[in-house]
């Protein structure tokens, strides 16, 4: 009787199976992130933008005074809303699809990219203890 073949794993050895697609945004302690980007918001004259890739819900629920709110859906087609030359911060729930939002900023010539690492979860839990948990 014959076995199912069994496919070869091709990450063997390597640090990462894709090295070209690993994300340059990601892997920053969540801790540090939030409190490096509470310091930069709070300096005066450097106010980055604060993109929201929520969805409308989520942002019903907690939102971040003074962002810009643009759906990880329309971002391809609203992208000429942003400045490439703007310091971007890009925030969602968990850090997630802000990580893929910036990325995406990245490969589409925008230079000043930050992701708030643990989104507006670690926010909330970690700098504004008022902020609506969800």
């Amino acid at each position: 009787m014959l076995e199912p073949r069994r496919r070869r794993r091709r990450d063997r050895g390597r640090a990462h199976p894709h090295p070209r697609r690993r994300s340059r945004l990601c892997g920053v302690d969540r801790r540090r992130q939030c409190r490096h980007r509470r310091a930069r918001l709070d300096q005066a004259g450097k106010t980055p933008v604060l993109l929201d890739v929520r969805e409308p819900w989520e942002i019903q629920r907690c939102a971040l005074d003074g962002a810009l709110h643009i759906p990880m859906g329309q971002i391809q087609t609203r992208l000429a809303e942003l400045d490439p030359e703007q310091e971007i911060v890009v925030v969602c729930h968990y850090g997630v699809r802000s990580n893929s939002v910036a990325n995406y900023l990245a490969r589409n010539g925008f230079a000043h990219l930050y992701n708030l690492a643990g989104g507006i979860d670690a926010w909330a839990r970690e700098i504004d203890k008022d902020m609506a948990i969800y």
